[in-house]
């Protein structure tokens, strides 16, 4: 073995066991060769660190929350669908709600991809989900679409404008709000009455939304 060589053994173990400080400065008698060696190997070592944090960042395995950036569609007007930063490897799946601030229910997500996700709003006429209305929290269903609608109101159920509509399907957390009772009108159907929903946002203004992870 070369004394280059055996010097250079020495180092590594050294790097090993001290930590890079002891590297370069502690070890003047090494050759100029040997020492650039040194330093790319640390400077490796330091990117392989790098690698393992931004790892550990893009896998939330204890958080409940992603905050997600909003893309935007401007100037067109898909209020059906939201696309939003964060796939699987942020740790998205496919059905966990989206909200603004954790407690206002957006939509849910209903295609991820590596780094991007589809949202689906409760403005695509496909969506349907129960719901509870005020305080004496009356049972309904909501109706997605361009004007969301709040349906199967019991005829002789009690509601109110300006009440609050909330989340009381097994597919969300219980709770989460989804609006205000708007306009209150006589359904086709003799057993029930109808209201418009009337949403406490705008997509078109949203530009962060939260993804509970569950």
């Amino acid at each position: 073995m070369s004394y280059s060589k055996f010097f250079l053994f020495i180092g590594l173990i050294a790097f090993f066991v001290f930590g890079s400080n002891f590297l370069v400065p502690k070890l003047p008698w090494l050759s100029i060769k040997t020492k650039q060696e040194m330093a790319s190997l640390r400077q490796e070592n330091e990117a392989l660190k790098a690698e393992v944090l931004e790892w550990k960042l893009s896998a939330p395995e204890n958080q409940t929350e992603y905050k997600a950036k909003v893309y935007s569609v401007y100037p067109f007007n898909n209020q059906s669908e939201l696309t939003i930063t964060g796939g699987t490897l942020q740790g998205l799946k496919e059905g966990q709600p989206v909200t603004i601030g954790s407690s206002v229910l957006v939509g849910y997500i209903a295609r991820t991809f590596e780094s991007y996700s589809i949202v689906k709003t409760v403005f695509d006429d496909a969506w349907q989900v129960a719901v509870r209305i005020g305080e004496s929290a009356t049972d309904g269903l909501l109706v997605g679409g361009r004007t969301p609608e709040l349906t199967l109101i019991g005829k002789h159920k009690t509601i109110q404008e300006g009440e609050i509509v909330y989340s009381a399907s097994k597919s969300f957390p219980y709770g989460l709000t989804l609006g205000k009772v708007g306009a209150i009108k006589d359904s086709a159907n003799t057993l029930f009455k109808e209201a418009a929903l009337t949403p406490s946002y705008t997509l078109n203004d949203l530009s962060e939304v939260t993804v509970l992870l569950r």
